[in-house]
C-alpha cells in the first residue's frame, strides 16, 4: 500500500509540476507579445494571440486574461479587422476584476483608448467619447498620469468629430497645462497643430498663430529641411489657412502646393485642393476657383460622403451583431466541445467530395479563367489605368475610359454584372470596385483610382462580401469572390 502510494504521489507531482512548467512558458510568450506591442511592432501573429487567449481562459488570472485579450484586439487591428477588434476588446474589458486590489488598471485603461481609436477611424463619436472617458478613468485608477492625459488630449477629436468646438478647446487646453506642468514641453507643443485649427474654427487668428509657431519650434516633429515628419502633413494645410486668415496668399499657396506635392493618399490630395480652393476664392482668381473646386467635389462628393455613412452603419450593426453571435458561442460551447468527432468526420467527408471532382475540369476551368485574366489585363485601357496611376499630381480617368473599363470586363465575362446585380443593386462606387479587382488592380491602387482611402475600399469590400454571399469573411474572401466569376 505505501509503494503505492508513493508512485501516486511522485506522478501527481510530476502532473503538478508539467502543468507549472507550461504556465510558465505561456506567460513568457505572453510577456513576450506585450513587449513586441510597447514596441510599437506590426501585431499579426493572431495564431499565437488566439491560443494565449484560449490557454489563459482556463489557466490564468483575471490579469493575465486581461491583457491575453487585449493584446488578441491589438493583433485583430493591426491585421485590419475592425468588427473582431472591437468584439475582442469588449471581452478584454469584461475579463478585468475591478474589484481586486491587484488589478491591471493600466492595461484596462488601454483596452479603453484603443477601442476609442477603432471608433474613431469608423467616425463614431458618442462611442469614442465614452471609450477615452473610461480610459482617463481607469489610467487614474492606475496612477498612469501620462496615459491620462494621452487620453484626455484624445478626448478633445471626439467632440471635433461632434462639431462642438468649444468643449474640444477647452479640454485640449486642459490636456496642454496638464503636460506642461509634468514639465512634458514637447508633449503640450505637439498639441499645436490641433489647437491651432481649433482656434481657426473659432476665428482666433492670433492664437492659432502661437500654437502653430510653438509646435513648429517645440514639438520635436519636423526634420531638418522644416518638414514636418510622415503622417502629420496636415499641418501644412493647416499652416495654409492661417496663412489665408491673415492675407498672405503667397505664402498659402506654398504650404497647399508643398501638402499637394507630398501628399501619401486620397485624404491628403483632397486636403490640398480644399486649400486651395479656399484661397482662390479668398483672393478672388475664378478660373483657378472653378478649378479647384472641381477637383475637390470629385474627391470628397456628397454621394461618397452618404456612401460613408452608410458604411459606417453598416460597420455597427457589425459590430453588434458579432457580439450577439459570440454571445450565443459562448453559452454553446461546451455542447460543441461534445460534438467535436461528429465535426471532423463531416469535416472529412467533405473534404474528399471535394477532392474527388475530376481533376480535368479543375484544369479546364483554370485555363479557361487564365485567358480571361490575360486578355483583360493587356488590354489598352487597363494599361491605360495603369500608367495613371503613376501621373503626379494624378490625373482622374474621364467617364469614357471607366465606361470602357466595364464594357471591356463585361464582354469577357457575360455574366458579370448580372450576378452581382442579380443579388442586389449595386452602387456606381461598388461596381467600379469589382470592375478594378477583377482587372488585377491592388486595393491602394483601387483607392487612388476612386480618390478614397485604402480603409473605405476595405470597408466596401468586407460589407459587399457579407451582402453578395451572405457570409461574413475578410477583404481577401471578397477578392477571391469575385475572381471566382465566369
Amino acid at each position: 500500500m505505501n509503494v503505492r502510494w508513493s508512485v501516486f504521489l511522485i506522478l501527481f507531482g510530476l502532473i503538478v509540476a508539467a502543468c507549472g512548467g507550461d504556465y510558465e512558458r505561456r506567460l513568457q510568450q505572453l510577456y513576450q507579445l506585450q513587449a513586441d506591442n510597447r514596441a510599437d511592432s506590426l501585431m499579426t501573429n493572431d495564431t499565437l494571440a488566439r491560443d494565449l487567449v484560449d490557454y489563459f481562459d482556463r489557466h490564468g488570472t483575471p490579469n493575465d486574461r486581461l491583457l491575453a485579450y487585449y493584446l488578441l484586439g491589438r493583433t485583430y487591428s493591426d491585421l485590419g479587422q475592425v468588427p473582431q477588434a472591437l468584439e475582442t476588446y469588449r471581452t478584454a474589458a469584461t475579463k478585468a476584476d475591478t474589484t481586486a486590489a491587484d488589478c491591471d488598471f493600466a492595461t484596462l485603461s488601454r483596452v479603453h483608448a484603443q477601442t476609442a481609436e477603432l471608433f474613431y477611424s469608423q467616425l463614431l463619436a458618442e462611442n469614442m467619447k465614452a471609450e477615452d472617458q473610461q480610459a482617463i478613468y481607469y489610467a487614474w485608477k492606475g496612477r498612469d498620469t501620462l496615459m491620462s492625459i494621452n487620453c484626455l488630449a484624445r478626448l478633445a477629436e471626439a467632440y471635433e468629430l461632434m462639431e462642438e468646438i468649444d468643449s474640444a478647446l477647452s479640454i485640449q487646453t486642459k490636456a496642454y497645462k496638464a503636460y506642461t506642468d509634468m514639465g512634458l514641453y514637447d508633449y503640450a507643443s505637439a498639441l499645436g497643430c490641433s489647437m491651432a485649427n481649433l482656434f481657426l474654427q473659432k476665428g482666433d487668428i492670433q492664437q492659432a498663430g502661437r500654437s502653430l509657431y510653438e509646435y513648429r519650434q517645440s514639438s520635436g516633429l519636423f526634420m531638418e529641411d522644416g518638414s514636418v515628419e510622415q503622417g502629420r502633413e496636415v499641418y501644412y494645410y493647416i499652416k495654409g489657412v492661417y496663412h489665408v486668415r491673415c492675407s498672405q496668399p503667397d505664402s498659402a499657396n506654398f504650404y497647399f502646393r508643398k501638402l499637394l506635392s507630398s501628399a501619401l493618399d486620397a485624404e491628403q490630395t483632397a486636403w490640398a485642393y480644399k486649400g486651395l480652393r479656399l484661397l482662390y476664392e479668398e483672393i478672388r482668381q475664378p478660373d483657378s476657383l472653378i478649378k479647384y473646386s472641381r477637383l475637390s467635389d470629385s474627391i470628397a462628393n456628397i454621394a461618397h460622403r452618404e456612401v460613408e455613412m452608410q458604411t459606417t452603419l453598416q460597420t455597427q450593426a457589425q459590430y453588434d451583431y458579432t457580439h450577439s453571435q459570440n454571445i450565443a458561442k459562448e453559452k454553446t460551447k461546451e455542447a460543441s466541445r461534445a460534438n467535436i468527432w461528429l465535426i471532423v468526420v463531416v469535416s472529412l467527408l467533405l473534404l474528399f467530395f471535394l477532392l474527388s471532382i475530376p481533376v480535368i475540369l479543375r484544369v479546364k476551368k483554370k485555363t479557361h479563367q487564365y485567358g480571361v485574366e490575360q486578355r483583360i489585363k493587356k488590354a489598352d485601357v487597363t494599361a491605360f489605368f495603369k500608367q495613371s496611376l503613376k501621373s503626379n499630381p494624378y490625373q482622374i480617368p474621364d467617364y469614357d475610359k471607366w465606361k470602357e473599363l466595364r464594357t471591356l470586363v463585361e464582354a469577357e465575362i457575360p455574366s458579370f454584372r448580372t450576378i452581382l446585380n442579380g443579388k442586389d443593386n449595386l452602387s456606381e462606387m461598388e461596381y467600379d470596385v469589382c470592375i478594378l479587382i477583377r482587372a488585377g488592380f491592388k486595393p491602394s491602387d483601387i483607392a487612388r483610382l476612386k480618390q478614397c482611402s485604402p480603409a473605405y475600399i476595405t470597408k466596401i469590400r468586407t460589407n459587399l462580401y457579407k451582402q453578395l454571399t451572405g457570409k461574413t469573411g475578410s477583404p481577401d474572401d471578397f477578392d477571391d469572390f469575385i475572381k471566382g466569376i465566369e
